[in-house]
């Protein structure tokens, strides 16, 4: 669909007719203008509703990449409620795991699904397929478009959007169980819903999600039943539905912060300050640390009791599960085998399997227990006399016997260090000491950020709010007091944890989808523009960027148009606005490509061989119609931008048809448009 253009050669015939047709023609005074020529945009009071209050039934998805929960609340009893994903455990929250069947259904959801897995044949594992930890694939520095794919435990491959929506869709299953059993007449489809993402996930990570959840019928329109390994000839499609509306996306730490801001002393866990409440003006920090990634954000409250985030989004993956990666490379250092490939690789694929299973079990499950077990030892009363121990599965501990005693003599021997030992069945057995150094570097990059939102906004913090499963544990809580202390902030600064850290994101999504206005602004996390053409001014236009088109127009390529610069405050009730025409008089459609720069005063987009400049990435491609094309290239196109909600939103709006409408921002694109919009 994009139009493409003949490039002319820059001869001295074009530098002389350019020099006596725009020797004049310099930018108009009364319009802001970037230094490059193009017009700033405008920021405009919005004439729409900004988010629509819900308040209908709502339902909220946690989707964790270690655990996952859902809460939800109808219009009948108002109260919010956990849903029991485990009904025989009587669990609210279990592991993001799902075991799929030879068809690609799902047979088993949680620990049920590793059990399950574990009591197979060989025959059986090969034919089945079990997924974990998959969210980690959408972290945000991760490259990801609709054809994103990711391995089961066997190493076959599936689309990534296939597999969230399976288990998105296995959620909303419980959820109408559950009404079936109250005999109560409710449905998927009578709910608003809303899913909690990172702060610092990428535009593509938040609509891969959205897209996924259209995909398990949250919507309506869609569903999915099984899922099915990639081949050759394999396709993924983009997906819409008719009420987009239906779905939000709540940043995870925001929504903790709706959740926190309401708490009374009863909602206080034993070992934090015992004091709830925000008073108005008051300046807090949410730190939401999960099992994937640790998500700051810092927020204020108004005199009239409404929020204003005061940073952009910040954070790092030192989630709990950096702490069990700690764990597995001391553990291959031990046996002197990278990433255990002679256990992993024996060329039995059958025997493989099993193998990996066992890898899993004792960094995930046996070792897990333990780091809980350390997360809650209070500090104060520590020693290498508390001994953590991991049970090491029969099949591994023969196989690397010989290794691991050599590993602990070397320990021994070289370091001096008798942290770790064997015990009885095959137990590995490492004192406090030793155990808190898997700790060591995830938690130093969580307050080396803690340390850089507080400098700045100059220490002028009341509260830090610690949640999640990571963040809310008791070492935690005694790190971050420590790093206070060393701060000269100690006093002046109170740290407050839930009594049910790990449930606050989805709790707070209730709360945030009856009044998401409360947000009344946020902090551009970098700078937004499109990329578009203007007519060539030899006063201020580099001769390098110079293009003709096939009509004769005689333009300048490769302008960035900014829309928002990076660290500018966004309000909720603003938008930003700006005009661009057609190229070429003869296209019925413009489209644009949405980029990112890490430079705030970026003129131009890409180098002149048509490489994108270094920090500019495109974003997605904005698609608009403009089919009368009576009036050539002075046709207006006017495209609104909406940047303080959760999502990018557009709309769009062509003059010379008449026509306005939501316009889809594809951040899943694997190919970009060439140019074909320009301004004067």
């Amino acid at each position: 669909n994009c139009q493409l253009y003949i490039m002319a050669a820059l001869e001295d015939s074009d530098l002389d007719e350019l020099s006596s047709t725009f020797s004049d023609l310099v930018p108009s005074q009364d319009i802001e203008r970037h230094p490059n020529g193009v017009k700033v945009a405008e920021t405009i009071d919005r004439n729409d509703s900004a988010f629509l209050a819900t308040t209908g039934n709502i339902a909220a998805i946690d989707f964790g990449t270690a655990n996952c929960s859902l809460a939800y609340c109808t219009t009948k009893d108002k109260e919010m409620r956990m849903l029991k994903l485990s009904s025989q455990e009587g669990q609210v929250r279990v592991p993001t795991i799902l075991l799929v069947n030879e068809k690609g259904e799902p047979i088993k959801f949680g620990k049920r699904a590793i059990r399950e897995y574990d009591r197979f044949d060989s025959i059986q594992r090969v034919n089945h397929h079990l997924f974990e930890r998959i969210k980690l694939a959408l972290g945000p520095n991760e490259d990801i478009s609709r054809n994103t794919k990711i391995a089961d435990i066997n190493g076959n491959m599936f689309f990534l959007r296939d597999v969230i929506a399976l288990f998105i869709h296995h959620l909303k299953g419980e959820l109408e169980s559950c009404f079936q059993q109250l005999n109560l007449n409710l449905t998927a489809t009578d709910f608003h819903w809303v899913i909690t993402v990172p702060a610092i996930w990428s535009a593509s990570g938040k609509q891969m999600m959205r897209e996924a959840a259209y995909q398990a019928g949250l919507c309506g329109t869609h569903t999915i039943e099984s899922i099915a390994v990639v081949t050759r000839r394999s396709h993924i499609h983009k997906l819409e539905v008719e009420s987009p509306e239906r779905l939000s996306l709540a940043l995870e730490p925001e929504a903790a912060s709706f959740f926190c801001r309401t708490m009374t002393e009863r909602d206080i866990i034993e070992y934090s300050v015992p004091q709830a409440g925000i008073p108005k003006r008051d300046k807090y920090i949410v730190v939401d640390i999960g099992g994937g990634t640790a998500d700051f954000s810092a927020h204020g409250l108004t005199s009239e009791g409404h929020i204003e985030v005061l940073t952009s989004p910040e954070g790092n993956l030192s989630g709990g599960m950096a702490v069990n990666q700690e764990f597995e490379h001391f553990l291959t250092d031990l046996v002197k085998d990278t990433g255990f490939s002679t256990y992993l690789t024996t060329g039995d694929d059958m025997k493989d399997i099993e193998n990996k299973l066992d890898v899993r079990n004792i960094v995930y499950d046996e070792f897990e227990e333990e780091k809980k077990e350390f997360g809650q030892t209070d500090v104060s009363k520590s020693s290498d006399n508390t001994i953590f121990k991991i049970e090491l599965k029969d099949r591994f501990y023969k196989f690397y016997e010989p290794r691991l005693k050599a590993g602990i003599n070397r320990l021994n021997l070289q370091k001096n260090d008798r942290r770790v030992t064997f015990g009885r069945h095959k137990m590995l057995c490492i004192s406090y000491s030793k155990m808190e150094e898997f700790f060591l570097g995830p938690v130093a990059n969580i307050l080396a950020s803690l340390k850089d939102i507080l400098i700045q906004l100059n220490n002028d913090v009341r509260t830090i709010f610690l949640v999640g499963g990571f963040g809310g544990c008791k070492y935690m809580y005694y790190r971050v007091q420590e790093e206070l202390e060393l701060l000269h902030v100690g006093d002046k600064i109170r740290i407050i944890v839930p009594d049910k850290p790990h449930l606050a994101v989805v709790q707070g999504a209730i709360q945030y989808c009856k009044n998401p206005e409360l947000i009344r602004s946020r902090v551009a996390d970098t700078t937004y523009g499109t990329e578009t053409m203007l007519t060539f001014n030899q006063k201020i236009h580099d001769v390098r960027y110079y293009h003709k088109t096939k009509s004769g127009e005689k333009l300048c390529k490769h302008l960035f148009s900014p829309l928002v610069i990076e660290g500018e405050c966004i309000n909720y009730n603003q938008v930003k606005r700006n005009l661009y025409y057609p190229a070429d008089p003869l296209q019925k459609s413009v489209q644009f490509n949405l980029l990112i720069s890490d430079k705030k005063d970026l003129e131009y987009t890409r180098s002149r061989n048509n490489v994108l400049k270094e920090g500019v990435k495109i974003l997605g491609t904005i698609t608009v119609p403009s089919p009368n094309t009576d009036e050539g290239i002075y046709r207006d196109v006017y495209l609104t931008f909406d940047f303080s909600h959760s999502e990018i939103q557009v709309r769009a709006y062509d003059e010379s048809s008449k026509i306005e409408r939501r316009a889809v921002i594809d951040f899943l694109i694997s190919e970009t448009c060439t140019e074909n919009v320009m301004q004067y």
